[in-house]
Order: structure tokens, then sequence, then C-alpha cells
């Protein structure tokens, strides 16, 4: 499956790029911005970008607050195949647990302003995977091929398809009928060629 996913938040509007320099990042031991700040407002849903398992949650009163993590299904990338962990801090609440598995557009938590934050928000911190050992949790382990100054994350943006993961169903939909419909105009088009001969 090629690199690809959705927005996560409805509306996307980004507070903070990837990779922005900024003093503050510091005490956490890196220097870049290591992913990307969405806006929302306390409560709104957060869904699920890809396929994937759900393999790490957690609170960090000073750091990310209450946040999970979800682990892709085996992407294509131009230098190689390689799962994807993308991490969404500062929740109110999660909606699923360890080891849930997830489809694009499943409602995982619910936004706010938990841990170190300065006003609601989701940080969604995005890191490609050569190994996992297919454990969740404490158990979990994982390695990074990409080593840089935004604490080894990479940035998302340009892999987004433009579609919000809470409508990926409407669009499913939407798709399979565009083809019922061209499957019966075809069929149309070859009754009406044959009639047309005869």
């Amino acid at each position: 499956m090629k690199a690809l996913w959705s927005y996560p938040i409805k509306p996307y509007k980004v507070n903070q790029a990837w990779g922005a320099y900024d003093d503050v990042y510091k005490q956490f031991g890196f220097s870049r911005h290591n992913g990307i700040d969405i806006n929302l407002f306390n409560g709104q849903p957060i869904f699920t970008p890809f396929d994937g398992t759900c393999v790490r949650t957690g609170n960090q009163p000073n750091g990310g607050g209450i946040f999970l993590g979800i682990m892709s299904d085996p992407m294509e990338f131009s230098d190689g195949t390689y799962r994807v962990l993308a991490d969404f801090l500062h929740c109110k609440e999660l909606l699923i647990t360890e080891g849930t598995k997830v489809k694009t557009g499943d409602k995982i938590a619910l936004g706010d302003n938990t841990g170190f934050s300065t006003g609601p928000h989701c940080h969604t911190q995005w890191r490609r995977v050569s190994y996992w050992n297919e454990w969740v949790g404490d158990k979990l382990a994982w390695t990074n091929p990409d080593k840089n100054e935004a604490n080894n994350s990479f940035d998302p943006t340009p892999y987004f398809t433009g579609f919000y993961a809470c409508d990926i169903n409407q669009v499913h939909d939407l798709q399979a009928q565009i083809t019922e419909a061209t499957e019966k105009t075809n069929w149309l088009v070859n009754i009406f060629k044959k009639l047309w001969k005869s």
C-alpha cells in the first residue's frame, strides 16, 4: 500500500508546522518541532488517518498529556517499505485501548489541552518504523530508521490525500456508486451497439 493518509481532524488548521525551530523544545531533548499542531476545540473528535493498531497509550502531565499511538500497516515509501507510528497528544479522553485494530475514519480520541500545552490543540508526531515486534504497551519495541533534530520524526504533510478521515466512509460510498453507475452505463452502451449493428 502506498504511503497516503487522511486528515485526522476536521477542519485541518495547522497552528505550528513540523520542523520549526524553537528553544522551548530543548527541554525535551531536541531543537525542532517534532510534529504538527492541529487546532481543535475541547472535546473535538480525532479520527485515525490510516488502518493500523493502537500500540500505546498514556499520560504525561508535563509533556504530551493524555495520548495514544497508532501503528500503521506496512506502507510503500520512495526508499522502501515502512510502518508509520503516529501519536496524538493533549487529548481529553481516549476512545480505544492498546491492541485495538482500527480502520481509517475510526474515532479514536477527543481533543483537549492536557499536559504541557498553551491552548487546545492536537500535537501529532509521525515516525517511520522499520521494525516492530508486534507487541503493544509495555512490551512495545520498534526501530526508527530516520535521524534528525526533530526527534527523528518526519513531516507527514506531503502524504495527506486531501480527504478527511471522518468523511472517508462517505467517500468510499460515492466511489462505489460511481463504479456501479459506470458499469451500468457501459452495459447500456454495449446493448445499444448490438441493437445498432442488427
